[in-house]
């Protein structure tokens, strides 16, 4: 259902953010489906690293896994940015994808939550 859902809103050569990746294969799978640039983002220090390692072993060039709070993501994407998230919902991490929407939206067009 997911993937359904992500190939109907969102095109292989967009710059896709997977806030909370923990240790989620959801990025090896969406890199599996052709998408081309992915950030997978997650405050665990372990995690990040496990998935790094996983993600070399599996030759993944095109998943990049990185130390963050969600809360206070460190991107340069203002105005850029189509998002997902999907899960529980988190009003910091929605906050944060409204700011990164960018001012001249007065909300995040392309940012979908999945309860």
């Amino acid at each position: 259902m997911l993937k359904t859902f992500l190939h109907k809103h969102v095109s292989a050569d967009d710059h896709v953010l997977i806030p909370g990746c923990g240790l989620s294969l959801l990025g090896e799978q969406m890199a599996a489906d052709g998408y081309k640039s992915l950030l997978a983002v997650d405050y665990s220090e372990t995690c990040i690293q496990t998935m790094q390692a996983r993600g070399a072993q599996e030759h993944q060039n095109n998943v990049t896994y990185s130390l963050m709070d969600v809360t206070a993501l460190q991107l340069e994407v203002t105005g850029q940015l189509h998002g997902c998230y999907c899960g529980q919902s988190h009003l910091g991490l929605l906050d944060e994808l409204r700011r990164l929407a960018g001012p001249s939206q007065k909300h995040a067009d392309g940012v979908c939550t999945c309860p």
